[in-house]
């Protein structure tokens, strides 16, 4: 298992999370929001964005 994969299992945070730096980039903004969220509403945003495609 790649090292980052190892450090985030550790944290127990998705290797996404690691990689991503909220100041630089859109996409990781949206990324660093989703993470504050709770459970619930992540599982919310999901099923809606999965009726979009």
């Amino acid at each position: 298992m790649p090292t980052i994969f190892r450090i985030a299992h550790a944290l127990g945070l998705s290797p996404l999370y690691l990689l991503t730096f909220p100041e630089d980039d859109a996409w990781a903004r949206a990324a660093e929001l989703f993470r504050k969220m709770p459970a619930r509403e992540v599982a919310k945003v999901r099923r809606e964005l999965a009726k979009r495609r």
